[in-house]
Formats: structure tokens, C-alpha cells, sequence
């Protein structure tokens, strides 16, 4: 009976629970009800022995996991566990013990193909094949005793590799790529993960990640693109095929980002389709010669689809909601080469939400929505007219104003960036007037048409006040800051602190002012260098007992200060704690952050300073290690080791002896260059490559002698040198060959042959058209025959790569001009050049920034074309020239209208007349010599209904006249001289006229009494009170004496300014 009792206990145990049910869980197996689940686990759980047999489901009833866990609470898995496709095939397989992974894992595709079968070790893996998702999705990793190897990937439906990467170093990959037959197809050598060589691709794949073909592949060659490209779709389809040439499209149709071009030698022609994010054609153009053409073309980052007619944005302008281009956002019109006609903004939805006609590039009638989508605006033949309404960038409404015939009148509401609160402020003359105006999270508070009070509040918590400033008659008077349930009083006079204390919230400094200077108490936090400096200031300087803290080491000195200089004590400064003794430097001073950087020698160092000046030890650090130690005598080094520093990324030892220079070594990246002296002057230098001797010379009397010297060329693109010079001399004579090398790119880019010191050859290791190089002969020192490469006299001395063909010592052939430094990658222009004098093309010059394109046909100079920015930018003037003068262009609203004409009387083009335009009118003329200017008049209204008359009937005596409504301005002035005649100093009239010494005297509305008068020097006040009237009808003034300006009003009535002057 005790057996049988023992025999049921036993078959009993076998079960946990005594009561079946079912667990479910959702798809990130979180507990859950049964109509949300997407797995269940059966309970009681089963005990086998110490184990617990673990079985999850499908809610189709097909098996998910099984596999044991020794416990049950933690989940620790144990033994082998299986997980399984809800389709029932088995997916994994894994052994655990103790939740450890070890032995043999299996991973199967969908479809029953073994894809990786690796053998872990403690839980890492060790060799094989395994699948891991979260480092490189869809590939399989390939360990060997535990180190990653490569990386695999397999055909679709099938167990044949697709993909074999093979992980040679840490910088060199092989990437094989193999069809579904076996056959390798290609292979990509990188470095550094940076293509160089073979066939780059990517697959389409399947759920699984899978591949099932190619989507993109292409070929490089020397670590640039070059060879055939092509993209796929995914059923196979080609959908392009083109050649490629260092980088970029050369021949043959290519599809990137949804658009299908074609080239031909690099460039754009033909057919280009546009395509959207579903593959759908939605533009079809026409390019030439690189451009668009005609037709409609996709602009990728605006969702727009752009017409074009003769090359040039034309017909109606689409923009989309999405790169589906089927909803539509906006559309506008252009013709002839401006914005005119309908333009129309949908809503998400489709509704209209603003339409209008545009008028010669301008809004019309009806309302509009600006690009940003910030500003919601109506229009009235041409004058604002009817709601506007301003956005952030959230969308959010922040300002709504009603126009009325181009004038804001009545009440304006606002927000800024304040959630519930809501400005209100009456408008007169477009400006604020009455009320409150909310603008970001500021509130402006207005009392007849002047600001009164400014009050900012933090943008974390906009219901607190972080400052508020006060203003009278537009000056601020008074501004207190709140921080830390403190405040903060300055009080303003003509718009400088004059007394209380500023808080500075970037810092947390405090400053304390007395009679417009700083004055009393202060502390100051430098962010940048983490030191605190508190004490006193006495009329703006230091005074008394100053504090120093450095906030990093928490080291604290003091030191007394007199009128700004310290005096007696230890100051912290620019990252130094230096002593003082009866006002000079004396004693210790150690650096506690020197020199740190790039390519920095040393990061600390400590000096001795005895009554002002370096004397004696000096000792540099590195990571709190001693590394070198001199001793200076009367500030001048005597005997040991010395650092130079001062170049940003390089540095100088220099060793002296008894107060001489003996050796000095200069480093530069992994570049060292020696000298040696010997009784002060230079006798050797050696030159170093990564340690190893590249250059070796002797000295004469300080100059190269015999042997190969070096010099480390300029910084030029980057912050450390790239290249370096290499010149071999003879008897003090450059004789041989002088190379430069391109130490980043490791090639030599230049060798002159110099024969007793005379220059003979030149070769520049640039491939151009069919050249591999450049090479040129000289003769005299002079270009003879060959190729050169920036060897152009001083007329054509500019900012670019200059390629020129000489000939017997004649320019001939074309003359090439390109970005430099770019090594004619980047080709600009050309000019064809015949007997040494352009015969035809475009002639690049540059001179203090502005760039010149002078335009010749059959050697003669038909025009030049200005360009103050760049030469891709638009042209800002440009001259036609005639048989004897030229006619003068300006870019105006992106068109060129004639500025005037000159016409030259005698054969050096130093005299002559110049006729000056506005709105295609003459307006004025003078005439000109080389010795100024005489019979000059002119006499216009321009655009604000202000005239202007100019007469110079005495020679460089000009009588100027600016007449508004309010105001008469007149100006007798002597012009510069003498003359000059060259087509840019024409451009401007007013600057002839203006830029000179003279007397302003200024009228007020009844423009017969002066009421101040002000002195010009070179076109600059210089003493005296200017006046000007502002839109509003109201008059600022400015007050100069002897250049500088020493005060300022601002937003005056008449009368209020007429008692201004009275004072004065």
C-alpha cells in the first residue's frame, strides 16, 4: 500500500498545476485577452525531472517554441529549444545551459533552406555561419575562433550564396557577388569602407531578406565610379544602363532619386522622365547641352514638378503634397521669365486656401501663401490690401493684421510663441501705435507709436518674467532681470548702462555701473575657459582685492589692482595663474591648460619671471610628464630646450646654447624638418618622411649651398600643410630638378628643371583632354613653348587655375580657366589666343574680389560681364562695348537695364562723356578728363518721389540738391581726383558725386532756412548734425564730431527736432 501511495505521488508530480487553462499573449508577448493575442502558451506547465518542458503556439494551433527552462521564474532556458515559422516549419534551433548559448545553433528560411549553422562558445560566436539581425539586415555572419570573418547572403528559394564578404584586415573588404548558378559575377575590393575597385551592387529582396536580383549595380575604378551602371525593377526589368567617368554620368541613361536622364560626354541631352514614389511617369522634358530645355521636370526636394520653354522656367508651376505628385499644393505661373498670372494653395484636404494673380513678378489681386508657408497675404492692384495672417513653424498662428489700401490701420492680434495669450494693439501708418504686440515669447507694449516697455518671459515656462525693459522716446531707460527670485536693476542714459547692476544669463556674470562706467562690485564667469573673476571696479577698472577662481580645479587666488593693473598677488588668466610684484610679472607662472590640440607638443608649462621679464627656468609638460626644460635670461632663452607653438597644428623645438641658436625642428603631421646653426647663422638642414631622410643641404652664409633643401608649402584647404617642396642646388645655384609633393594624396604634383639657377622645364602632373601632364619649356626665364599652368602675366593675375599653350614665347592656342585649386577638374571658361592677343571666347580676370569675363570676337573686345559674388552667380553689370566708348548694364529685379554710356573723344580713353539712365530715361551727363570732371547735370524723381539735381560747372565743383516733400538737402563738394576711366568706375554716378569732402546743409518743410549743417570727409560725416525724414513723416538726426558719431535721435516731430538743434 506505502509503494502504490509513493507510485501515484510520483505520476502526479509530473504536472504543476491541477487545473488546465491557456495564457495569451500580443505580438510583443505582453499578457493579453484572447481576441488580442497572437501566441498562447498551455497550462499547467509540464515538469520533466529538474526541468520545465515550455511549449508557445500560434493562434492558427502551429507550434512556436519549445525548448525547457531550469527556472521557471527567471526564464532560464536550458538544453535545446526550437522556434518555429507560423506556417510550422521549423525555423531555429539553439543549446542552451543555463540559459548560456553553447553547441550548435541552426537557422532555416521560410521555405525549409538551412541558412546558417554555426557552434557557440559561452554565449558568443565562435565558428560558422550565424544569423544576426541587428548589425547588417538580410546578411549572415561568418565567424573562425571567434573572429568575425565575412558576411553572407543567398538567392532566394535557393541554397546557392548570392553574396560572400570577406573581412581581410580592418580596413580591406572583398565583396563577392556570385548568379543563382554559382558563377562569380564581380567583386568589390574597399578601403576603409570606401569603394576602390570592382562591382558595387544592391538587391532586391525577399521577406527574408532573400535576394532575388539586382536592383542597382556600377563599377570602380582608382576609388571613383567608372564603367557601366544599371537599375532594375524588381521583376527583372531594365530600367537604365550608362557609363560612368570619375564620378560622374557620362554616356547612356541613368535613374536616380525617381528620374530617368540620359548624357552624352557628360552632359544632359535628350529625354528625362520623371517618375513618382509608386513608379508612376508624371514629367516627361527635354534636356540640351546640360540644361532643361523643355518640357516638365521633377524638382526632388520640393515635391514640384518644374515647365520650361527655350531653356527657361515657363507655364505653370506644380507643387505636391507628396513625391506621389497626385494631390496638389500650389501652382503659379511664369512668363517671360517672371511670375505673372494665377497662383493658387490647396489644403491637405483639397480645399482652396489661397488664390491670386501675380503682376510682373509682384502680388496682384486676392491672397497668397509665401513658400515658407509663414505668411498669409492679400493684395490689391498691387498694394496690400485685406487680412494677413503670420504662422511659426508649427503652423500655428502667431499675428493676424488687416490692410486697408497698403496702410495697417485698427486693431492687430498677436500671440508670438505664448500658447493662451493673446496681443492686442491698434495700428496707425503701418506701424504699432496703442496696446501690446506679442512677438516670440516678448511682449511690447506701444503708447503713440513709441515702445514703452519690452517684457520677455522664459521660454520653458512662459508665465514667468525673465526681463523687462523700459523706453522713452525710443532709447531704453531702464531694464530688470529676474533670476533666482532676485532682480536685477540697470539704469540707461542715451542708451548706455549708466548705474545698477546687469545680469548676464549666458554666464551668470554680474556687473555694476556708476555714472555710465563700471563701478563697484562685480563677478564675471568666462564659460569658455571655466575661471570666475570677482571683486571691485573703480570708473571701469580693476581696483582693490580681485578674486580668481578656476572652476575646473577649484584653485582660488587673489590679487590687488590698481586702476585696471594688477599689482601685488597671484592672478588666473587665459589659462594661466601668473605671480606680481609691485606691478610686473614676478615669479612663478604656470599654464593649466596649455596647448591642447592637434598635433600640440606639450599640454602645460611653468615659467619664472623676475621684475617683468622671462628669467630663468622654464619647464613643459606632458600628461603631468616632465619632457623638456630651459633657463631664459633677461627674456631672451640661454641654454636648454624651447617650444614654439604658435602655429595652430605645427610646432618648434629650438634648442640654445649661451643664448645662441644651435638646432631648431619644425614638426607638421608626420613631416620633420632640422636646422642646424652654427655662430647664428643656418648651416645645415635635414628634411624627414614618417623618420625616414628624405632631404639633406648645406649652407653659405646663411643661403642653400650643395644638396637637396625642403620648404612645407602653405595651408590651403585644410588646417595642416599637404604638400612640400623639394630643391636641389649646386655652388649655391637651384641646378637639377625641384619637385612638389602632395604628401595626402602621395604623388608629386610638380618638377621644374632649374640648370645655374635658370628655370628650363616644368611638367604639372595633371591629366587634361589627352594629355597626361602638362609640360612647358622656357627660355630666358620666360614661357616658350608647352603647356603651363598659371604662368599668366600680371594683367590676367586672378583667382583661378590658368592653362596656357605657348609658342615660340607666344601665347597661342586656347587659354583655359578653372576653380582653383580644383587641378582643372572644375573647368570654368576658355579664350582662344592667336600671335599672343585673345582672338575669341571668355577672358577671366579678378581684382579685389570682383570678377571680370571680357567677351572677344576676332580679337576684338566686344564686352565684359561684372560679377561681384562668383562667376556662377548672375552678372551685376555688364559693357557693350561701341567703336569709340561703351554702354553700361546693371542687373535690376534679375534683368539688365542700361545705366548709362560713354563715349571716349580721345585715343587713350582718358577723356570724354558719360550719359547716365533710370527707367530707360536719361537722367544726367558730364563730361570727364583725366583731370576730373566738368559740365555736369542731372535731374531726376526717383522711386520714393525724392528729387535729386547735380551740377559741376566748375571743374570738380559739384552743387548737389535732394529735395521730398518735407526736406531740402544740398551738398557743395570737391571731387576726387584724379579721374579714373575704367568701365567699373562708371557704374555707379553717386559715388562719383557722394564719395567726396564737402558741406551738406539741410531745410526743413519750408526749405528756405537751414537748420544745421554737416561736414563730409570722403563721402563720411564728419562734424556736424545730419538729418533724414522717415517714412512715417517723423525726422532722425545723428551728431558727428571729427568722424565719430557722439549721438542720436530718432522718430522726432518738427518741432520736437527743431528744439533738438536749438540745444546744440
Amino acid at each position: 500500500m506505502k509503494n502504490l501511495t509513493l507510485l501515484l505521488a510520483l505520476f502526479i508530480a509530473t504536472t504543476i498545476y491541477a487545473q488546465k487553462d491557456t495564457l495569451y499573449f500580443n505580438s510583443n508577448w505582453v499578457k493579453s485577452t484572447k481576441k488580442e493575442a497572437s501566441f498562447y502558451r498551455l497550462i499547467p506547465i509540464k515538469k520533466v525531472g529538474d526541468l520545465f518542458e515550455i511549449k508557445d503556439y500560434y493562434t492558427n494551433g502551429n507550434l512556436q517554441m519549445e525548448g525547457y527552462y531550469s527556472n521557471l521564474e527567471d526564464k532560464t532556458f536550458h538544453g535545446e529549444v526550437k522556434w518555429y515559422y507560423e506556417n510550422g516549419q521549423l525555423r531555429e534551433v539553439r543549446h542552451y545551459n543555463n540559459n548560456v548559448l553553447v553547441g550548435e545553433a541552426l537557422y532555416y528560411s521560410k521555405k525549409g533552406f538551412l541558412r546558417a549553422q554555426g557552434i557557440y562558445k559561452d554565449n558568443t560566436y565562435w565558428s560558422g555561419t550565424f544569423l544576426d539581425n541587428c548589425c547588417y539586415v538580410g546578411y549572415i555572419l561568418e565567424y573562425k575562433d571567434g573572429k568575425k570573418t565575412g558576411r553572407l547572403r543567398f538567392h532566394n528559394d535557393s541554397n546557392q550564396m548570392a553574396v560572400k564578404v570577406l573581412l581581410e584586415n580592418d580596413s580591406l573588404t572583398i565583396i563577392n557577388h556570385f548568379n543563382r548558378e554559382g558563377k562569380k559575377v564581380g567583386s568589390l575590393t574597399s578601403l576603409n569602407y570606401y569603394p576602390k575597385e570592382g562591382l558595387q551592387a544592391t538587391y532586391f529582396t525577399n521577406g527574408e531578406d532573400d535576394i532575388i536580383g539586382f536592383e542597382k549595380y556600377f563599377h570602380y575604378k582608382n576609388g571613383k565610379m567608372n564603367g557601366e551602371e544599371a537599375v532594375y525593377k524588381k521583376d527583372g526589368t531594365l530600367i537604365a544602363k550608362g557609363i560612368n567617368k570619375d564620378d560622374n554620368a557620362f554616356s547612356g541613361t541613368f535613374f536616380k532619386s525617381k528620374i530617368l536622364k540620359t548624357y552624352v560626354n557628360g552632359k544632359l541631352e535628350g529625354d528625362e522622365i520623371g517618375y513618382s514614389s509608386k513608379m508612376l511617369p508624371v514629367a516627361k522634358g527635354i534636356n540640351k547641352d546640360d540644361k532643361h530645355l523643355q518640357g516638365q521636370f521633377i524638382e526632388l526636394y520640393r515635391d514640384r514638378i518644374a515647365s520650361y520653354t527655350d531653356g527657361k522656367l515657363d507655364g505653370k508651376q506644380t507643387t505636391y503634397f507628396s513625391d506621389e505628385y497626385k494631390n496638389v499644393a500650389s501652382y503659379y505661373t511664369i512668363s517671360n521669365h517672371k511670375i505673372d498670372g494665377e497662383s493658387v494653395h490647396y489644403t491637405k484636404e483639397g480645399k482652396q486656401y489661397a488664390k491670386g494673380i501675380y503682376k510682373n513678378n509682384s502680388e496682384w489681386n486676392g491672397t497668397f501663401l509665401s513658400q515658407d508657408k509663414s505668411t498669409f497675404s492679400s493684395y490689391k492692384n498691387g498694394i496690400k490690401h485685406g487680412l494677413f495672417i503670420f504662422y511659426d513653424y508649427k503652423g500655428k498662428e502667431i499675428e493676424r493684421q488687416e490692410y486697408k489700401e497698403g496702410q495697417l490701420e485698427g486693431s492687430v492680434t498677436s500671440s508670438g510663441f505664448f500658447k493662451d495669450r493673446i496681443c492686442a494693439c491698434e495700428y496707425k501708418n503701418n506701424k504699432p501705435f496703442k496696446g501690446e504686440v506679442c512677438k516670440d515669447y516678448s511682449v511690447v507694449l506701444y503708447n503713440d507709436g513709441h515702445v514703452v516697455k519690452n517684457a520677455s518671459y522664459l521660454y520653458d515656462d512662459p508665465t514667468k518674467v525673465k526681463s523687462i525693459s523700459y523706453y522713452e522716446n525710443e532709447k531704453i531707460t531702464k531694464q530688470s532681470k529676474f533670476v533666482d527670485n532676485k532682480e536685477y536693476t540697470l539704469i540707461f542714459k542715451d542708451d548706455r548702462r549708466y548705474s545698477g547692476q546687469d545680469y548676464s544669463e549666458y554666464s551668470g556674470s554680474i556687473t555694476s555701473f556708476k555714472n555710465g562706467m563700471e563701478h563697484g562690485s562685480f563677478y564675471n564667469k568666462d564659460s569658455y575657459y571655466s575661471f570666475s573673476i570677482s571683486g571691485n571696479k573703480k570708473e571701469g577698472h580693476l581696483d582693490g582685492i580681485i578674486t580668481f577662481e578656476n572652476l575646473n580645479t577649484n584653485i582660488i587666488t587673489t590679487c590687488s589692482y590698481k586702476k585696471g593693473l594688477p599689482i601685488q598677488g597671484t592672478i588666473i588668466k587665459d589659462n594661466k595663474i601668473s605671480s606680481y610684484k609691485k606691478g610686473l610679472k614676478h615669479g612663478l607662472e604656470t599654464s593649466f591648460s596649455a596647448s591642447s590640440g592637434y598635433n600640440k607638443a606639450y599640454d602645460s608649462l611653468s615659467t619664472n619671471y623676475k621684475n617683468g621679464k622671462l628669467d630663468g627656468q622654464i619647464q613643459y609638460y606632458k600628461e603631468h610628464n616632465l619632457i623638456a626644460e630651459g633657463i631664459y635670461k633677461n627674456n631672451k632663452p640661454e641654454t636648454g630646450i624651447f617650444y614654439d607653438d604658435t602655429e595652430d597644428t605645427n610646432y618648434s623645438i629650438l634648442e640654445y646654447n649661451k643664448g645662441q641658436l644651435k638646432k631648431q625642428e619644425y614638426f607638421t603631421q608626420e613631416l620633420k624638418h632640422t636646422k642646424d646653426y652654427k655662430n647664428g647663422k643656418i648651416s645645415q638642414e635635414s628634411f624627414y618622411g614618417k623618420g625616414q631622410l628624405i632631404a639633406k643641404g648645406t649652407y653659405v652664409n646663411g643661403q642653400p649651398h650643395e644638396g637637396v633643401f625642403s620648404k612645407i608649402e602653405e595651408v590651403q584647404e585644410h588646417y595642416y600643410p599637404e604638400r612640400f617642396t623639394l630643391t636641389n642646388y649646386v655652388n649655391s645655384k637651384k641646378h637639377g630638378d625641384e619637385k612638389i609633393y602632395n604628401f595626402k594624396n602621395k604623388v608629386i604634383e610638380r618638377v621644374s628643371n632649374y640648370k645655374n639657377n635658370n628655370l628650363k622645364s616644368k611638367i604639372d602632373f595633371i591629366a587634361f583632354k589627352h594629355n597626361d601632364s602638362l609640360l612647358g619649356f622656357y627660355k630666358n626665364g620666360k614661357p616658350f613653348s608647352g603647356n603651363f599652368l598659371n604662368e599668366s602675366n600680371k594683367a590676367e593675375e586672378t583667382a583661378f587655375d590658368i592653362l596656357s599653350h605657348f609658342e615660340n614665347g607666344q601665347k597661342t592656342n586656347y587659354q583655359y580657366y578653372a576653380t582653383k585649386g580644383s587641378r582643372l577638374g572644375t573647368l570654368l571658361d576658355s579664350i582662344k589666343y592667336e600671335n599672343n592677343m585673345p582672338l575669341k571666347g571668355h577672358q577671366l580676370q579678378e581684382h579685389e574680389g570682383i570678377t571680370s569675363k571680357h567677351v572677344f570676337e576676332n580679337g576684338i573686345k566686344v564686352k565684359t560681364e561684372i560679377y561681384i559674388f562668383d562667376i556662377q552667380s548672375p552678372t551685376n553689370h555688364s559693357f557693350i562695348y561701341t567703336k569709340n566708348g561703351f554702354i553700361a548694364y546693371r542687373l535690376y529685379k534679375n534683368e539688365n537695364v542700361k545705366n548709362s554710356q560713354v563715349t571716349f573723344i580721345d585715343a587713350s580713353k582718358k577723356e570724354g562723356d558719360a550719359v547716365y539712365y533710370f527707367d530707360e530715361k536719361e537722367i544726367g551727363a558730364f563730361s570727364f578728363s583725366e583731370h576730373g570732371i566738368s559740365k555736369a547735370h542731372f535731374s531726376y524723381t526717383d522711386r520714393n518721389d525724392t528729387k535729386i539735381e547735380i551740377y559741376c560747372d566748375t571743374l570738380n565743383i559739384a552743387t548737389i540738391k535732394i529735395e521730398t516733400e518735407k526736406e531740402l538737402i544740398t551738398y557743395e563738394g570737391v571731387l576726387n581726383t584724379p579721374f579714373k576711366t575704367k568701365p567699373i568706375d562708371f557704374t555707379n554716378w553717386q559715388r562719383i558725386f557722394f564719395d567726396t569732402d564737402g558741406i551738406t546743409t539741410f531745410y526743413l518743410s519750408d526749405k528756405k532756412t537751414p537748420v544745421s549743417t554737416c561736414v563730409y570727409k570722403d563721402g563720411e560725416e564728419y562734424n556736424g548734425i545730419t538729418i533724414r525724414i522717415n517714412q512715417a513723416g517723423t525726422y532722425s538726426c545723428k551728431v558727428f564730431k571729427e568722424g565719430k558719431r557722439i549721438e542720436r535721435k530718432k522718430e522726432l516731430t518738427e518741432n520736437q527736432l527743431l528744439k533738438f538743434l536749438k540745444q546744440q
